[in-house]
């Protein structure tokens, strides 16, 4: 009994956090199993952010405020895209850059 707790708190300590269920997040934090914060920020961190900002966020802010009426008299768009399009508009904010950050 011992030896499965054992392994258990060593698996909680020095399994990868980032792969590490979510279920199990809050123990492996208990143990001190948290990342190291980044200091230096990717290349890749401004592409993402360009990217964002040049075209998914504008292109979903046309779409919450109702910009793609001229959309709905074509059937392929509405059956094929609009309803996804409407369904991201729901959650498209989680991708914002900021948010991903905690800045936001």
């Amino acid at each position: 009994m011992l030896l499965a707790l054992g392994g258990g708190a060593a698996y909680l300590r020095f399994h990868d956090y980032i792969t590490m269920p979510r279920s199990l997040q809050a123990w492996v934090e208990r143990v001190g199993n948290v990342p190291q914060d980044v200091t230096t920020v990717p290349p890749q961190w401004a592409q993402l952010c360009a990217a964002y900002n040049d075209w998914l966020g504008r292109f979903m802010s046309r779409v919450a405020e109702g910009r793609t009426a001229g959309w709905s008299g074509q059937r392929y768009l509405q059956e094929q895209v609009l309803g996804e399009i409407n369904d991201l508009a729901k959650t498209y904010r989680s991708f914002d850059p900021r948010t991903l950050a905690g800045v936001a």
